[in-house]
């Protein structure tokens, strides 16, 4: 279902002529809602919001409570939800759009990933703000004729950097080994990190480091802890993840409060 400016429809919304077109100016985020209970949901809207400030500081704030109110009215109450957020605006940044986008997860969100490494084009991507915005549009249909693979993204000196739809973390032992050149940690991630204490180590990871780790997870808002099945021809074992998915989703069944 999508809601576009308050209309709902089943089918893709016509969106008049926006700076998101031309441009690519729009910013989203997306979370999981699991009957009728969602996780986090302050910090994706303190993250919508430092997004609008900073790119449409002239646009009135995103509405919180209307967003939460058409939530309350149109999610069943049974059922694994993603909800995509996505603002933009006219192209004389005069009238802020937004679509919600509400997909059933019911079928799919357990399934393990497969992980494609990729180098970025250019070296000094690593020092955007938010390396996951140089091709993103063009890994995300890449993506999408591949269902339950991600791309690795990795630096022209071989070092991971991250993956494109989420965090990536490596388990060594009992420990989480996260890259440190990841630049955009997510909302969960750092939750994560919060829940784990002190095993997490974040260091430089290189490609060829990869089949010394006992097992890699791919971490975002919607897939929360998920295994990674295989990086190109590595495959790893799920024996050795299970227990840490299913500690993580209790904690999050948990924290997660009613819409």
């Amino acid at each position: 279902m999508y809601l576009f400016n308050g209309k709902l429809t089943e089918e893709p919304p016509q969106i008049p002529l926006n700076r998101s077109t031309y441009f690519g100016e729009s910013f989203f985020t997306s979370f999981l809602v699991k009957d009728k209970k969602v996780f986090n949901l302050d910090a994706h809207f303190q993250r919508l919001q430092e997004s609008l400030n900073l790119f449409y500081p002239q646009i009135k704030s995103v509405n919180k409570e209307e967003i939460l109110q058409k939530l309350r009215m149109y999610i069943p109450v049974k059922g694994n939800f993603k909800v995509r957020l996505t603002f933009f605006t006219d192209l004389k940044v005069t009238q802020l759009y937004e679509l919600i986008e509400f997909t059933n997860l019911s079928n799919n969100i357990e399934a393990p990933l497969k992980t494609v490494s990729k180098k970025l084009s250019q070296s000094n991507e690593r020092d955007c703000t938010n390396i996951k915005l140089g091709q993103y549009s063009w890994e995300n249909f890449y993506l999408s004729k591949l269902p339950g693979y991600d791309i690795m993204r990795i630096s022209d000196d071989d070092q991971i950097l991250d993956l494109t739809k989420s965090n990536i973390l490596f388990l060594q032992g009992n420990e989480f080994v996260l890259p440190l050149a990841n630049v955009l940690q997510g909302t969960t991630l750092n939750i994560f990190k919060e829940f784990q204490e002190k095993k997490i180590i974040e260091r430089e990871i290189y490609y060829d480091e990869i089949s010394e780790f006992d097992g890699a997870f791919s971490l975002n808002a919607v897939r929360l802890l998920r295994p990674i099945r295989k990086i190109d021809d590595l495959e790893y074992s799920r024996d050795k993840t299970q227990k840490y998915i299913k500690t993580f989703s209790k904690y999050i069944d948990n924290i997660s409060r009613n819409i």
